[in-house]
């Protein structure tokens, strides 16, 4: 929606859809944390995931800023869906590995 909308109300219904999708977004990282943890190092591990989304937040407008500068807004939301992708496909992978070890 963001890549392709030319007006403002197609945005208002992408920013309800990217508020839905950053919750189950959420859901599956803590459902993971969750289910790869070894016992009693739930905590660590989803501390560590809030340090690294604070860092994320922090760094991500420093990039962003030039990429859009320099590149332009569509090649810069393809960057990033390039790289939501390439995470969801880690995580993919991290699952059914973990299902394959449990058989």
């Amino acid at each position: 929606v963001y890549l392709f909308a030319t007006t403002l109300p197609p945005l208002y219904i992408g920013a309800a859809l990217s508020g839905f999708g950053l919750a189950g977004v959420e859901l599956s990282y803590m459902g993971s944390i969750l289910s790869f943890a070894e016992p009693g190092k739930a905590a660590r591990y989803q501390s560590l995931h809030q340090l690294l989304l604070g860092i994320r937040g922090i760094l991500a407008p420093l990039i962003a800023l030039p990429l859009l500068r320099h590149f332009g807004w569509g090649f810069t939301f393809a960057v990033t869906l390039a790289l939501m992708a390439l995470g969801t496909g880690l995580q993919l992978l991290a699952v059914r590995r973990s299902e394959r070890a449990t058989l």
